[in-house]
């Protein structure tokens, strides 16, 4: 038996999902302005995300009259709930993730934990970076 939030994180938990739901969270777009938003995204993945959530019926597809004659991809009623949800989750992490590592790690120690950096940015509390360890468990094959 899956709970409800499993069934959540099926759907947006998919690579680029959350991005897509957040760009169409910001309002209605085309595929081409999607992809160009997106950067990195490939079109096979847009393509399988769109459909994957119009099936859920978060996103639906509407074509615009002539002379446009294009498709617009926009969330829908289901899709609008989610999106206020994805657009809150990127202004925590706009807010929490971003700051200063001094200040996540003090924020960590404050809460008894150890703060964590990511691959690319400075170590944190002392840890060595990723590119300095020697074990064979970080290096490339």
């Amino acid at each position: 038996m899956t709970t409800n939030i499993a069934d959540a994180f099926d759907l947006v938990g998919k690579r680029w999902a959350l991005q897509v739901v957040r760009e169409l969270a910001l309002g209605p777009q085309r595929y081409t302005d999607l992809l160009r938003r997106l950067a990195g995204i490939s079109t096979n993945v847009l393509a399988a995300r769109l459909l994957e959530l119009q099936q859920a019926e978060v996103a639906r597809r509407r074509l615009l009259p002539p002379p446009a004659g294009s498709a617009l991809y926009e969330l829908t009623e289901r899709g609008r709930e989610l999106g206020l949800i994805v657009l809150a989750l990127d202004g925590w992490g706009t807010r929490t993730l971003q700051q200063p590592h001094e200040s996540r790690s003090e924020l960590a120690r404050a809460n008894g934990s150890r703060a964590v950096s990511a691959p690319d940015s400075p170590p944190i509390d002392g840890e060595p970076s990723p590119a300095s360890r020697t074990s064979s468990s970080w290096s490339r094959r």
